[in-house]
């Protein structure tokens, strides 16, 4: 029989043995334990409200760099055009342009004075590029809407016009531009007419290259290439381009010889205007034995 003495109860300890204990519990590891996930979750919180300041700062740099953007665009649509006259500047006045260009395809020369009495100071105007309006009137070639221009003020080769154009020279504005297009001579309405306008009004026929674009070109195309001297080698691809010579054509060449065009000039080919005449012709295969093909070449010896 069991004795339930408890004297003879054999006692069961309580206190922790190496085997139930918590690990690190007798020198304070808990502790270290707990204390570095403190510092961790604190560093993690610092960082992410640094990176939420730094994303707030971003986006209010971008706002305010989004506004300013959105402002300076909103204040150039709304500036006021200024067109540089001799005596100074002059606000663009609505429609001004838009009454101009209208008389301009209308060929109508009474309606383009009146526009020009209006406002005085378009003459000056130079359009997106630097294209003066007087050298792009001239290029419609009615004479009658030139003299309109040059009656009100405006002036061939203007130095104030031409201040941001390719070239400062009205005619060579004038001759490349119909030079590189289809259009020809005959199919013209008067070239001599406007080309002799022009002369006569100070538009040179000789032109440096200190202003002129340095343009690369193809030296197997006969199609005009920058740099050319004066207006006999814009010409010669004029007058041939329609595969033939005629009376307007040989007039046409002796304006410019008799207004000064120098027939002993070299292009940036080294050819004189007599050798690039007789290569162009070649290329649109014109006859050389041709009356006129005769005349013109005897001009420009």
């Amino acid at each position: 029989m069991t004795d339930l003495n408890k004297d003879n109860v054999n006692s069961v300890s309580l206190e922790k043995t190496p085997e139930n204990a918590v690990p690190g519990a007798n020198n304070g590891g808990g502790a270290k334990f707990a204390k570095g996930c403190l510092i961790t979750v604190t560093v993690a919180i610092i960082l992410a409200i640094a990176l939420i300041i730094a994303a707030v700062v971003l986006v209010f740099k971008g706002g305010v760099a989004a506004i300013e953007f959105f402002r300076k665009v909103e204040e150039e649509e709304n500036r006021v055009e200024q067109v540089v006259t001799p005596d100074g500047r002059y606000d663009l006045e609505e429609g001004a342009l838009e009454e101009f260009y209208s008389s301009m395809f209308k060929k109508d020369a009474d309606e383009m004075s009146r526009v020009l009495d209006t406002y005085p100071y378009l003459v000056y105007y130079i359009k997106d590029g630097g294209s003066p309006l007087l050298d792009e009137v001239a290029k419609e070639d009615v004479a009658a809407l030139t003299q309109t221009m040059l009656d009100h003020g405006a002036k061939f080769d203007d130095a104030l016009t031409h201040r941001n154009y390719y070239t400062t020279y009205s005619l060579e504005s004038f001759l490349s531009y119909h030079a590189d297009k289809t259009v020809t001579i005959s199919s013209s309405r008067d070239v001599n007419g406007s080309v002799a306008l022009m002369t006569e009004n100070g538009a040179a026929v000789e032109f440096g290259t200190t202003n002129d674009k340095d343009v690369s070109y193809d030296p197997n195309s006969i199609t005009r290439k920058p740099g050319q001297p004066n207006a006999l080698f814009d010409v010669s691809v004029w007058i041939c381009r329609d595969e033939t010579l005629d009376e307007k054509d040989v007039e046409l060449m002796k304006m410019l010889v008799d207004a000064g065009a120098d027939i002993s000039k070299k292009n940036y080919e080294g050819k004189t205007p007599l050798e690039y005449f007789e290569e162009t012709a070649e290329w649109y295969e014109l006859d050389s034995e041709n009356e006129y093909y005769t005349r013109l070449t005897d001009l420009l010896k």
